[in-house]
C-alpha cells in the first residue's frame, strides 16, 4: 500500500510538472505572438468627430421610433454619398493630401450612437487620421446645413401649394371661386417649379431634422494594431503543440 502510494504521488507531482512545461511554452509562445505583432504589424490610429442629429419634435409633432430611424438613417447616406465625398477629396487635394488618401472606405467609417454621428476615421499617422475625419466631418456638415436649409424652405412652400390646391378644390364647388383663391395660373407654376427646385435641392433631407456640430477629433495617442489578439493566440497554441512534441511525446514513445 505504502509502495502503491509512493507511485502515485510520484505520478501527480510529475503530470503537474508535465502540464507546467506545456503551460510555460504556450506563455513563450504567446510573448512570441505579441512580440512579431509590434515588429511586423505597423500600429494604426483612430482619430474621432462628430455632429448632432435630432427630430425636431415641436415642429414635427409625434412620430414613430422607425419614422425617427429613417430619417437619420437617410442623413448618413447622404454624409456617405458620393457627393460628399468627392467634396472630401477636394478638400483634400486643395490641402495637398488627396495622394495618401486612398481607400476612403476602408480606411474611413460612418456610426451611430444614438442622435450622434461619428465620423471615425484610422492611418497610420496620428495627424492624418485627425485631418481625415475633420475635413469629411467639416464637408458633410457643410453640405447637410445647406441641403437642410432646402428642405425646410421646401417645406414652406409645399403647405402653400397644398393650401392653394385645397383652395381650388373647394372653389369648384362655387360659381365665383376668385373670392377664395386670389392666385393668378402663373404664380401657381412659378410656385410648383420653384417647390420642385427646392426639393431637388433638399437631397431628401427631413426638414423636421435639427443638425448641430459636435465634437471636433484630438490626435491620437494610443495605437491599435490590428490582429493583435489572433497573434497572440496563435503563438500560445503553437507553443503549446511545440512543447507537447518536443518534451512530453518522446518519453511516451515505446
Amino acid at each position: 500500500m505504502q509502495s502503491f502510494s509512493f507511485e502515485s504521488k510520484s505520478s501527480h507531482i510529475k503530470g503537474q510538472k508535465l502540464w507546467w512545461i506545456l503551460v510555460t511554452g504556450g506563455i513563450i509562445g504567446a510573448l512570441l505572438g505579441l512580440a512579431l505583432n509590434k515588429l511586423f504589424i505597423k500600429p494604426l490610429f483612430t482619430a474621432e468627430s462628430s455632429i448632432s442629429a435630432v427630430i425636431n419634435f415641436d415642429q414635427v409633432g409625434h412620430l414613430t421610433q422607425y419614422e425617427q430611424d429613417q430619417f437619420i438613417s437617410h442623413v448618413m447616406t447622404f454624409l456617405q454619398s458620393e457627393e460628399v465625398i468627392q467634396g472630401t477629396f477636394e478638400k483634400l487635394k486643395s490641402a495637398e493630401l488627396d495622394s495618401e488618401f486612398q481607400g476612403f472606405s476602408d480606411s474611413c467609417q460612418l456610426e451611430r450612437n444614438l442622435s450622434e454621428i461619428v465620423f471615425r476615421c484610422n492611418n497610420y499617422s496620428p495627424i492624418l487620421s485627425k485631418t481625415y475625419a475633420d475635413l469629411w466631418k467639416e464637408v458633410g456638415l457643410n453640405m447637410l446645413l445647406e441641403a437642410l436649409k432646402h428642405a425646410q424652405k421646401y417645406s414652406l412652400l409645399i403647405q402653400r401649394q397644398d393650401q392653394i390646391d385645397k383652395c381650388l378644390q373647394l372653389s369648384g364647388f362655387t360659381a365665383n371661386s376668385n373670392q377664395y383663391c386670389d392666385l393668378k395660373i402663373g404664380n401657381y407654376d412659378l410656385l410648383s417649379s420653384e417647390t420642385q427646385k427646392e426639393l431637388d435641392l433638399s437631397k431628401g433631407i427631413f426638414a423636421g431634422i435639427s443638425i448641430t456640430d459636435g465634437t471636433s477629433s484630438r490626435i491620437p495617442d494610443q495605437p491599435v494594431r490590428n490582429n493583435t489578439n489572433l497573434m497572440v493566440l496563435f503563438g500560445a497554441i503553437s507553443g503549446f503543440i511545440i512543447t507537447f512534441f518536443i518534451f512530453i511525446k518522446p518519453k511516451n514513445e515505446p
